[in-house]
């Protein structure tokens, strides 16, 4: 699960930003494929510094990815009685929470990416993609090739004025919206929005620490 997670989320937008235009089928295939270059072009770089691998993943996700919806949707009630400035300071830890997360994985499992990857070659195929919703909203769903056996991951995306964005990643039926939302709106339900955020602050601070 570990090199899937890693694999679904590592998405270089260097091709795509000059044509939003692009079906996002079309978008999903062009950006995995060329994610699979940027890992192993960065791929000792990234085995000695986790600082790198959160560097390069914050430049290739930060554009493509709704972390406003995604934050509408894991706070729900939370969101809708958040102040602009609670808005702000959220979507700003949460996201390096996320991508913080994500590039420590990818750090810790390189060696294995980089070996799916010369063993497997092609790793991910789309097999189609839904009608836009009322609110502009498709499923791209794919099948990922890093097993013995292909592991569906779905990448949820929403039409916006600047392209189609991502705001939701399933693989294997597990969105990391919903767990995202079990874990951090339970907690704002608990103890509030502002603890919550300085939570995310004060784990993304140490996290830091012990890295350096």
């Amino acid at each position: 699960m570990v090199v899937l997670v890693a694999l679904a989320l590592a998405w270089p937008s260097a091709g795509v930003a000059a044509d939003n235009q692009q079906k996002p089928d079309e978008v999903i295939q062009q950006v995995f494929d060329e994610s699979v270059d940027a890992l192993l072009e960065h791929q000792d770089e990234i085995r000695e510094s986790p600082r790198v691998a959160y560097d390069l993943i914050n430049e290739i996700l930060a554009p493509w990815v709704h972390y406003e919806l995604m934050g509408q949707l894991i706070l729900t009630s939370h969101w809708r009685e958040a102040s602009p400035e609670q808005r702000e300071a959220f979507v700003e830890a949460f996201s390096e929470y996320v991508i913080r997360t994500y590039a420590a994985l990818l750090s810790d499992n390189i060696d294995t990416v980089a070996r799916e990857v010369s063993r497997s070659g092609r790793l991910m195929d789309v097999q189609s993609v839904t009608e836009p919703d009322q609110r502009n909203r498709v499923l791209v769903r794919t099948q990922l090739r890093v097993t013995d056996s292909p592991v569906p991951v779905h990448y949820r995306m929403i039409a916006t004025d600047d392209g189609w964005r991502l705001w939701d990643v399933v693989i294997e039926n597990i969105s990391f919206v919903t767990n995202y939302r079990d874990e951090f709106g339970s907690e704002a339900r608990r103890n509030g929005l502002d603890a919550l955020i300085e939570r995310l602050k004060e784990r993304n601070e140490r996290a830091w620490a012990r890295q350096r």
